[in-house]
């Protein structure tokens, strides 16, 4: 069964490549996000195909909530607020994309790595520093997507960090060139039992 399983995992990765090199502009877009050390070609190309390349996401703080990485207050039945987390009732399937280049990023990349380990500091839990550092690669390729840039993996000091952040996101809208001008709408204001395909024909 695992043999049988691994060739068809060997095909599937094959039928992507063949996808790829159908269109230059997206082999090319494609080869430059690569270049993001804990990115592999699986991981990415989940990411763009449930987001349809981003074809419908205006901004990060869209993105964000689409994928279920948006920030909550945990509140109890007396409404005490509480520690925050991130909402997870966006796309489980980007989520869990980034899930192991996030890891492979916490060791290998080496501005990621200084970013996890500074959230990460004091902290019993590590998946804080993981959360964290799937949605910086989120940002990260949709940036990158848009912009067509090539990642520049730095060693930064914690004060060239605060001075030079990986991706500058706040508030940032970029040039939507694909699709439709109309705001793809956020998981938050949809039923929760919408699949990303639904969502994103809306």
């Amino acid at each position: 069964m695992i043999k049988k399983f691994d060739t068809e995992i060997a095909k599937c990765e094959a039928q992507i490549k063949a996808v790829l090199k159908k269109e230059d502009w997206l082999q090319e877009k494609v080869s430059r996000l690569l270049t993001i050390k804990g990115i592999g070609l699986i991981s990415l190309a989940i990411v763009l195909a449930e987001t349809q390349g981003f074809a419908l996401i205006n901004n990060v703080k869209q993105l964000t909530s689409y994928a279920g990485f948006d920030v909550v207050e945990r509140e109890s039945s007396t409404s005490v607020k509480g520690k925050t987390k991130i909402s997870k009732k966006g796309n489980s399937r980007i989520r869990a994309a980034l899930y192991f280049p996030a890891l492979v990023a916490s060791q290998h990349n080496a501005a990621l790595r200084a970013v996890y380990q500074r959230i990460n500091s004091g902290k019993t839990s590590m998946m804080v520093g993981v959360v964290s550092l799937q949605r910086k690669l989120l940002l990260l390729i949709y940036s990158m997507w848009k912009s067509g840039t090539l990642f520049q993996d730095r060693s930064l000091t914690s004060g060239d960090q605060e001075r030079k952040p990986l991706l500058r996101h706040k508030d940032e809208v970029f040039e939507n060139k694909v699709g439709r001008s109309t705001d793809l709408p956020t998981l938050d204001e949809l039923p929760s039992d919408l699949s990303s395909e639904a969502l994103l024909r809306q």
